[in-house]
């Protein structure tokens, strides 16, 4: 897919795609990286690959989209990090399991 056309799916200016594409601007906001999955197709690896590429270009959103998307939905999730946070297990321990 072209990037014009792209763009014009999320309703952004080519120019402005273009520059998020090269990291003068910051990632896109959650709603349109979803779009983007959607439109292009993406599998679940690509689309795990592209949600952490954009996470790690943001300062103000630094989890994964998808990530933030499931821990909304369960806050029990939520109070399951808290739990290991407060236990000082790591995400390596936690792999481990």
């Amino acid at each position: 897919m072209a990037l014009r056309e792209l763009a014009a799916i999320l309703d952004i200016s080519p120019s402005y795609l273009h520059n998020v594409e090269c990291g003068i601007k910051p990632p896109l906001c959650r709603e349109k990286l979803f779009k983007i999955v959607q439109v292009l197709t993406l599998t679940e690896k690509q689309a795990i690959t592209f949600f952490d590429l954009a996470a790690r270009k943001s300062a103000e959103h630094p989890i994964p989209a998808d990530v933030e998307q499931y821990l909304s939905k369960d806050r029990k999730l939520i109070k399951f990090l808290r739990l290991a946070k407060q236990n000082g297990v790591t995400g390596a321990e936690l792999l481990k399991s």
